[in-house]
């Protein structure tokens, strides 16, 4: 039996269609070396083959040098040419419901908030644990050096950050690298896409667990597997509910004590922790929830669904897509969202004025960001 809790992805071409962009930043590369420009069709038609790279002139450091090139062009390439490949964020949907826990693991060698600002832009971030760039990894004394060619180091760092061995994950990805990389790592699954184009037998030649035509096959593909096992996560769903596989935990002792074990690890990663048992816990929406709130003269206060009581600080206000009401709780360390009973209680007070968005407490308004 194979135990998968985590899911890592690929970034360019498996989540993302780069093409355009991936042909403005090798054409980019090309002159930076002052090398024989590429027309449009013999890009094609080399990517397709994966080819790209012999047209370089000979020699491995000539070589390395231009796709590090290329990965720097590709940072700064216009991110608007690209866009989700088509039904992937709806089974990256399926698969968080799922209790899978996922991260993108990118050999871009960028910042990683600025893969984080892009996802953010097609509204995917939201979706994943952790994202990680090159640039994580590369600073690393020697590992430049050990491991220049491969993503096998971001891999086990994208399979950690989820405080998983590779050995529970599965690795979705539409290059040679990808896959390659991910065997290397010793991940449970490694998963071709055939998204970005290549051909499909330069992925079968590296004979990964499985070939999909795109990520957004993956929730049905996973669940043809007989003998793989289930994340076996807890989760605190969009409503503010405890499930377990999916399912709503209503155990009132049960929950209790969710709450009294439910922290940050070391990762910064929620958990519940049970003696020196932890087990993860995957936030869909918020790790707390507003019940219900007492409107007073000049404050807010609120019940959490932790079963605790604090007075609301109205300068964390934020209206997501105009109907979920944010704050932060606990001296400011977390996030909780206005359940419905709170959001109905408390939306009469809320007002529309020249200055945007307010909560009006007594004769204060507070400004709300959206």
């Amino acid at each position: 039996m194979r135990i998968i809790r985590g899911l890592l992805f690929d970034l360019d071409g498996t989540l993302l269609d780069s093409k355009e962009r991936f042909y403005e930043s090798y054409v980019q590369a090309l002159r930076d070396f002052g090398l024989p420009e590429i027309t449009r069709e013999a890009f094609e038609r080399h990517y397709h083959l994966d080819e790209l790279s012999h047209r370089l002139p000979e020699g491995k450091a000539l070589r390395e040098d231009f796709w590090r090139r290329f990965l720097v062009n590709l940072t700064a390439a216009n991110h608007e040419t690209q866009f989700p490949i088509p039904g992937v964020p709806e089974a990256l949907e399926r698969l968080r419901e799922k209790g899978y826990a996922m991260a993108v693991a990118t050999a871009r060698l960028c910042p990683e908030a600025s893969v984080r600002r892009e996802l953010d832009h097609l509204g995917m971030l939201h979706f994943f644990d952790d994202v990680l760039s090159n640039a994580r990894v590369a600073a690393r004394k020697g590992w430049e050096e050990e491991d220049s060619a491969g993503k096998r180091v971001i891999i086990e760092e994208a399979a950690a950050s989820l405080g998983l061995p590779p050995s529970q994950t599965a690795f979705i990805g539409d290059w040679v690298a990808d896959i390659r990389s991910a065997k290397e790592a010793g991940c449970a699954l490694t998963i071709g896409v055939l998204s970005s184009g290549f051909r499909p037998g330069i992925l079968e030649a590296e004979n990964p667990d499985a070939i999909l035509g795109s990520a957004a096959e993956l929730p049905e593909f996973l669940a043809t597997i007989p003998e793989l096992i289930s994340p076996g996560y807890l989760a605190i769903d969009r409503e503010g509910r405890w499930l377990n596989d999916g399912v709503e935990i209503t155990h009132p002792r049960t929950i209790e004590s969710f709450w009294r074990g439910f922290t940050r690890n070391e990762r910064g990663k929620y958990v519940v922790r049970i003696g020196k048992e932890e087990c993860p816990v995957h936030v869909h929406a918020a790790p707390y929830f507003v019940r219900r709130v007492d409107i007073g003269s000049d404050a807010v206060m609120l019940q959490l669904s932790d079963g605790t009581r604090e007075t609301l600080d109205p300068s964390t206000l934020r209206l997501l897509d105009g109907r979920y009401l944010h704050c932060r709780v606990k001296g400011g360390a977390h996030e909780a969202r206005f359940g419905r009973p709170a959001w109905h209680e408390i939306a009469e007070r809320i007002e529309e004025g020249r200055d945007g968005t307010v909560l009006r407490i007594g004769n204060r308004r507070h400004p709300i960001a959206t």
